[in-house]
């Protein structure tokens, strides 16, 4: 009887924030808040059909790939969790922290560079995208133009030029340098009515 009252309540916890019900959550101990984020451990250890309930659609493949290898590398390196693993990165060369994150199922190279930028203090790290690379091609090295895609090469020297540009805080410069995507307000969808 408590579980059937407790699954009728489900869609009004939902609409008050208060936490889902599924398979993943009593491992997860996420009871205090829904946007608690699990364990690497404990999505090493879900099924991609537990994390794709969860909402993850695609993404669940790839999320417990990289937890399964997050969970090896902290194993083999000594590390009591695939956290102290991650945290452990902060304090190395930037080239071995990319070639760590390049190594996770669904990481390519901006998305190395911004998490070694804004989550493991790499403060040299150049997540390189179009607009990094028109801002690169319009002020730094005009013959950047001439280069058709954003190969693994010229995303390199894209991120040189700015490193011996700036120095050693060339992350954060390039991201000052970007441009912000533009706010776009809604129209209003109703009328106003004088009463």
């Amino acid at each position: 009887e408590a579980e059937a009252e407790a699954e009728a309540a489900e869609p009004a916890e939902l609409a008050t924030g208060a936490p889902a019900r599924n398979k993943l959550m009593p491992r997860m101990d996420i009871s205090a808040h829904w946007h608690a984020f699990p364990p690497v451990e404990v999505l090493a250890a879900a099924c991609e059909s537990e994390l794709r309930e969860l909402g993850l659609g695609y993404r669940a493949k790839f999320v417990r790939n990289a937890a399964v290898k997050l969970v090896a590398a902290a194993e083999r390196e000594g590390f009591e969790s695939g956290a102290a693993y991650l945290l452990s990165l902060r304090s190395r060369p930037r080239p071995e922290v990319i070639s760590a994150l390049l190594a996770l199922d669904g990481v390519g190279p901006k998305v190395a560079d911004c998490v070694a930028l804004f989550s493991l203090d790499q403060v040299d790290a150049i997540p390189v995208d179009t607009h990094v690379w028109r801002i690169a091609c319009r002020d730094y090295d005009t013959s950047l133009s001439a280069c058709r895609s954003l190969t693994p090469a010229v995303y390199e020297r894209v991120g040189d030029l700015f490193r011996r540009r700036f120095g050693d805080h060339a992350g954060w410069v390039q991201r000052a340098a970007t441009p912000p995507s533009p706010l776009r307000l809604a129209p209003p969808t109703h009328r106003r009515v004088a009463i």
